[in-house]
């Protein structure tokens, strides 16, 4: 896993198509079909994208990515807009997602049935985009915090047995990440961040690493893991507008190790997770023990913690 910072971002999709009028059939030859076809197509849409999840990415020099949520009830989530209230409609083979006041983006599909590779148009305060599906699952929402809170007394799910160990991750893309991470019985974790220092110049300054021991909360649903980090920054309580349930693609889980991946704000990284005999950072030394693996006080940690630093 990887520390996470909030920034919104939400990339459309374009419409394309041009004006029809499907109010009543076309008097042309063969109209009165076009019209059927045209309903048939917004009907099979609706029915294909809704309780669906779509992930998709844009862009050629600055690649962007992100997924977007059709529920069953006519409301919609997006990466990057947790709390805003989306809603869609399907005209056709368009859907307009609608966040209220005005403001909405139209997504053009090229057939009823969407699938992997497919290019999804989107038009957004008139600018056009195209972006190309990357995978599509079942619609999944994730758990609050406090429901993330009552698993720490629950038992494992046979998901969340590969999980449970100590391991040292990497990300494939980008080799000055490197973390020790113990995920236990009881559904808490404790991670160290290393991470190189980057100086005013932009440089990484030789020798220099930024340090961070965070705790948390985990859990795995289906084929994603969910985790929250409650504790970081130096034993300090993250602030109520940094807590959140992050959530992950689970690619691959066993004793040999795991594979996840994030589409979180615009971005999409890889995890990689190694068994880890014995820790070697300092600050993770006392976790090599057996007990360590069963249980963490993430309760008393929560007490003991300093209080979120003023903001300046």
């Amino acid at each position: 896993m990887k520390a996470q910072y909030t920034f919104l971002i939400f990339v459309g999709i374009l419409s394309g198509c041009g004006d029809r009028d499907s109010t009543g059939p076309d008097k042309s030859e063969g109209g009165e079909v076009i019209t059927r076809s045209v309903s048939r197509s917004s009907t099979a849409l609706e029915k294909y994208i809704s309780g669906q999840r779509i992930y998709f990415s844009g862009g050629e020099k600055d690649k962007h990515y992100g997924w977007i949520q059709f529920n069953t009830d006519g409301t919609a989530v997006a990466d990057g807009f947790q709390g805003v209230k989306l809603t869609y409609k399907v005209s056709e083979l368009t859907v307009n997602i609608s966040a209220g006041d005005n403001e909405s983006v139209v997504m053009a599909v090229e057939k009823p049935k969407i699938g992997k590779g497919d290019h999804l148009v989107i038009n957004e305060n008139g600018e056009s985009s195209v972006v190309v599906v990357e995978r599509i699952e079942v619609a999944k929402n994730k758990p609050s915090l406090a429901l993330m809170m009552e698993y720490t007394e629950a038992p494992l799910v046979e998901k969340e047995i590969p999980f449970v160990g100590r391991w040292i991750e990497t990300d494939p893309e980008d080799p000055e990440y490197r973390s020790e991470i113990i995920w236990r019985v009881d559904h808490t974790y404790t991670v160290m961040f290393v991470s190189p220092v980057i100086g005013e110049d932009g440089e990484v300054i030789p020798g220099k690493f930024d340090r961070d021991l965070t705790h948390g909360i985990w859990r795995v649903s289906g084929n994603h893991v969910y985790f929250a980090d409650l504790i970081a920054y130096g034993n300090e309580r993250l602030p109520d507008d940094e807590l959140q349930v992050t959530e992950a693609i689970v690619l691959k889980a066993g004793q040999d190790g795991y594979e996840f991946v994030q589409y979180n704000n615009g971005l999409k990284f890889k995890t990689l997770g190694k068994p880890k005999k014995v820790f070697e950072q300092p600050e993770m030394l006392e976790f090599n023990n057996g007990e360590s693996l069963k249980k963490f006080d993430i309760q008393k940690a929560l007490k003991l913690a300093k209080e979120p630093a003023p903001e300046e």
